[in-house]
């Protein structure tokens, strides 16, 4: 199924929900000119991979470029879309924009694509081919579910919130095991079409692993999280 995008009716609610903010200007979706894709770093050095066009994603691209100038735009696991602001009075609110289903395809650089939904025969503890920096950040316990704490701007700093996105599995935390040695708990990111990946050093360079896959239906949802 190809990549659609059902948008919320403007003015645009904020956002409550999880999220992660971008570590570096070149993280996650984001557009290069004009299009919603993703920088990844290769043997050959850095290279952006934009998502495969569909009408779903055309629309969520004119969207974004038209009300928000671009920007980074972040795919939640179970279709959820959501736009950071970047306006120095709205730096820190998120904005939902409404819902995509489908897979996430990209263009790689040598004319292939990539399926963020079917990303190959992998298992647990096999490098991951694809890109390393998109995704929500979660940590991942020794019983195997994920924890995600995010923030929201306060008078005075921050308000931080964690909650458990999903419950314990047994599957995931061997497979954490099995992607980071001797290691319990740490970071993850969960990409758009639910598969957890985590990064660990190797020979002094870090190289992204395969933990396993969640099911995004049962992702959190909540009301409260659009104001």
């Amino acid at each position: 199924m190809s990549f659609s995008f059902a948008t919320a009716p403007p003015p645009f609610p904020r956002w409550w929900g999880p999220f992660s903010p971008a570590r570096g200007t070149t993280r996650g979706f984001r557009f290069h000119d004009g299009r919603l894709g993703t920088w990844v770093n290769d043997e050959d050095g850095r290279a952006f991979w934009p998502v495969k066009r569909s009408t779903g994603v055309a629309a969520l691209e004119k969207l974004v470029r038209t009300t928000f100038n671009g920007g980074r735009v972040l795919l939640l696991p179970n279709g959820t879309v959501v736009k950071p602001l970047q306006s120095d009075a709205e730096r820190g609110k998120r904005a939902y924009l409404g819902e995509y289903a489908g897979d996430v395809v990209l263009e790689t650089p040598d004319g292939d694509t990539f399926s963020l939904g079917k990303p190959g025969r992998l298992k647990p503890g096999d490098r991951w081919p694809g890109p390393t920096s998109t995704g929500i950040e979660c940590k991942i316990t020794g019983t195997g579910s994920l924890e995600c704490t995010w923030y929201h701007p306060a008078t005075h700093g921050r308000d931080e919130e964690t909650r458990t996105m999903t419950a314990a599995s047994a599957a995931l935390a061997q497979g954490f095991r099995l992607a980071r040695p001797g290691e319990q708990s740490g970071r993850v990111r969960v990409t758009a079409k639910g598969h957890v990946i985590t990064n660990r050093k190797v020979r002094g360079t870090w190289i992204c692993f395969y933990v396993g896959q969640i099911n995004i239906d049962k992702w959190p949802h909540l009301d409260e999280w659009i104001d």
